[in-house]
């Protein structure tokens, strides 16, 4: 299925415009993402659903940490694939959620309570991935490549900061990743995007570590093969929700609400290493 017309018709993207002009809205991402999911063909826009979701993932997880772990609530994110309602009412409307997330909820649920918040964020994200890597080839190809860039990112922030539990990964390469670790020649080999990522986590600096992150997406998507597919159509949307997320990103605000949640993570370690103590 050709593209063309869809795809010629969308606005050009820059990231760099984007970051250096963080906060201000320019491109109406929501209107763009609905008419590219109106023009999809149907097996198309089953798959298309997944680039949205981790949206969705992020309310989902926002309503339940509010509910069962008493942590205030943040804005609703859009573009979502599930309206804000059926979110915050999901008890009552399973069936309109992801799969993935029903099942979610029907393994966890009554554990809700007791899980701390990150246990139950990797949860919601593992079955996310086990159900969007085999919904299409490049989708999986994406959330493989998105899946092992944050396992580097938590072996070097684990590296930093040892209050932080120790990441369990599949790949035994991992154990070489940290501060101050010299890297394999075949993990730069198959990951060059590496290179630079110890010197970027140990700044600290939320706003440097997303440029990095976002800039090693854009020149991943450069690699997407073809022309005016529904890889390319994957690859504008990608690049529309990073921009978006440049677009309403407050630097000031985002600065502080990451040291305040690096300190409380810090307390709480400290406070529950005491008691236990």
């Amino acid at each position: 299925m050709s593209y063309y017309y869809l795809i010629s018709g969308l606005p050009d993207l820059s990231l760099d415009y984007a970051i250096d002009n963080q906060g201000k809205h320019q491109i109406d991402t929501e209107e763009l993402v609905d008419t590219i999911f109106r023009n999809l063909e149907p097996n198309d826009a089953r798959s298309f659903r997944y680039l949205i979701y981790p949206n969705d993932n992020l309310n989902f997880l926002n309503i339940l940490l509010q509910r069962y772990q008493d942590i205030p609530a943040s804005r609703y994110i859009q573009p979502a694939m599930l309206d804000q309602q059926t979110v915050e009412e999901y008890q009552k409307n399973r069936s309109d959620l992801a799969v993935y997330m029903s099942d979610f909820l029907r393994d966890y649920e009554d554990q809700f309570p007791s899980m701390a918040p990150r246990e139950m964020e990797d949860k919601l994200w593992q079955m996310y991935y086990n159900e969007a890597i085999p919904s299409d080839p490049f989708i999986g190809d994406y959330c493989r490549f998105e899946r092992k860039m944050k396992q580097f990112f938590s072996a070097y922030n684990h590296s930093y900061h040892d209050f932080l539990k120790a990441p369990i990964f599949e790949d035994v390469r991992m154990a070489q990743v940290g501060a101050g670790k010299s890297l394999a020649g075949d993990l730069l080999r198959d990951f060059p995007y590496v290179e630079g990522i110890d010197e970027i986590v140990s700044c600290e600096d939320p706003i440097d570590i997303a440029t990095f992150s976002d800039k090693v997406i854009w020149e991943y998507l450069d690699q997407t093969p073809g022309f005016f597919g529904k890889e390319q159509v994957f690859t504008y949307t990608i690049r529309l929700l990073i921009i978006d997320r440049w677009q309403t990103r407050n630097a000031e605000d985002g600065t502080a609400r990451f040291i305040r949640l690096q300190e409380d993570i810090k307390n709480k370690v400290r406070s529950l290493k005491t008691a236990v103590i």
